[in-house]
């Protein structure tokens, strides 16, 4: 085992904190697998010895879900290959070691002329560590979540197994694998669908100042199905965002306009929504909202897909810090009031010039797996903060801020999306309710598929089990 195990002050350093940068864990080392052999060996290694694991991407997440306190981390960047593409010109798949980023496969079905159907906001992510949490994207409202798109998976389990799954054949660990954070199988490739990429982006952008009105306009454009992305987000009325949002010559075309909604110390939320052209295919441009923030532009899928998210641009702009993060589900007949409360307890200055980030989704798109999403229709809220400055008193200040947030989220029937810095749910009672109907089926499977739960993060479901 030593010899699989790499122990070096520097290394342990770079694996024991995430993103978020709110948490730490204290590893006992890192492994980092260069094929599908090599990771099952440490995997069994790990599981004789009962030594913790817990597998890493890209480490994007906010509450220590891909660290391990005196385990072994396995970083997969180094599993990246790509085994097979097919594609007749409609639809196909691309198989590839979960390690590789979705932006070099997107890059390699482009030469295909395809693309997965639902991205994510950010493509230097790992495809295993983005299906492994569901992965949200712009596309979500018509075609569901990352892990709806997977017609295969090659898993090895916390017996270190190998174990090939998908819709037909070991199902229960398909599902289990897909949403399950980590904790009942690492990825190891995945086969993901493909369809046709369009030709143009055809981008439509708005800012609205009231929340009932952007909920009016919201569903009128999800349930339409015209616009095959949607992109919103709330943020404050600071020049900088204006441009970051509209770029600079849409910020240009109303800078007068901005300029005065800039006195307000207030928020906007900003919409951006997306219509397909295909190559050979009739193209009748749809209308969008036309108010004198209206911005149109083209732009070409690769160029589109692959923009920075905020907090990435923040971050090379203003340098690291911890980000206090809220990612919720509500449903959608309770968006007004959920932003009423947000309304009354945030002022701009307690985001750090983070957004937040709003996703329509159908929960009749979402297939069955270990990821809880809402029975009804809902919106993906993620409170995506800074702490600017970045200090204990500061973080515990925004911190109350979120906890406060998901109190509220429950009482309206929502649930936590746990990619953030919140340490709930976290007792064996308060899982039990975040999966719900679910809970027994993600139980079981904890136990066939990691009987001696060596597959551990921070996070605490599974581990208070009595």
């Amino acid at each position: 085992m030593k010899s699989l195990i790499d122990d070096s002050k520097d290394l342990i350093k770079t694996v024991s904190t995430d993103f978020g940068r709110v948490f730490y864990s204290q590893p006992r080392g890192c492994a980092i697998p260069k094929s599908l052999n090599h990771l099952i060996e440490v995997v069994k290694g790990c599981y004789d010895s009962q030594t913790p694991i817990i597998p890493r991407g890209m480490s994007h997440s906010a509450s220590g879900q891909c660290l391990s306190q005196s385990g072994v981390v396995i970083d997969m960047k180094q599993m990246n290959n790509i085994h097979d593409i097919e594609f007749d010109g409609e639809k196909g798949f691309i198989k590839v070691d979960a390690g590789i980023t979705w932006e070099r496969l997107i890059k390699t079905c482009l030469e295909h002329k395809a693309a997965p159907p639902v991205l994510t906001d950010w493509q230097k992510l790992t495809v295993g560590g983005t299906i492994s949490t569901g992965g949200l994207g712009f596309m979500s409202h018509l075609y569901g979540i990352q892990a709806d798109i997977v017609d295969e998976l090659e898993v090895v389990t916390g017996k270190g197994e190998l174990v090939k799954c998908s819709l037909i054949e070991n199902q229960n660990l398909f599902k289990l694998v897909r949403g399950g954070l980590g904790q009942y199988g690492i990825i190891a490739t995945v086969t993901v669908q493909l369809k046709k990429a369009p030709k143009v982006m055809h981008v439509h952008k708005a800012m609205i100042a009231d929340t009932e009105e952007f909920f009016q306009v919201m569903n009128t454009i999800r349930g339409s199905h015209q616009f095959q992305c949607i992109h919103s987000f709330l943020i404050p009325h600071e020049t900088h965002e204006f441009v970051k949002k509209f770029g600079q010559e849409g910020y240009e075309k109303n800078k007068a306009k901005f300029d005065k909604l800039s006195e307000k110390k207030s928020f906007s939320y900003f919409i951006e929504v997306v219509q397909y052209e295909y190559e050979g295919k009739n193209f009748a441009q749809e209308k969008f909202i036309d108010n004198e923030f209206s911005f149109y532009e083209q732009i070409d899928f690769f160029e589109y897909v692959t923009k920075e998210p905020p907090l990435i641009t923040t971050q090379k702009e203003k340098g690291q810090t911890a980000h206090p993060e809220l990612a919720v589900f509500i449903p959608v007949n309770e968006f007004e009031l959920f932003m009423t409360h947000f309304f009354k307890q945030h002022k701009s200055e307690d985001m750090g010039d983070g957004p937040v980030l709003i996703i329509p989704i159908s929960s009749k798109v979402i297939q069955e797996s270990a990821f809880v999403a809402l029975e009804e229709d809902f919106y993906f809220i993620g409170i995506l903060r800074n702490a600017f400055p970045n200090t204990k008193e500061n973080i515990a200040h925004l911190t109350a801020l979120n906890e406060d947030l998901y109190g509220y989220a429950l009482t309206v029937g929502g649930k936590r999306y746990p990619c953030d810095s919140l340490v709930f749910p976290k007792t064996n009672e308060e899982w039990k309710e975040h999966f719900g109907e679910k809970w027994d089926f993600v139980n079981q499977g904890k136990n066939n598929y990691d009987p001696k739960h060596i597959l551990k993060s921070l996070l605490t479901v599974h581990n208070n089990i009595g």
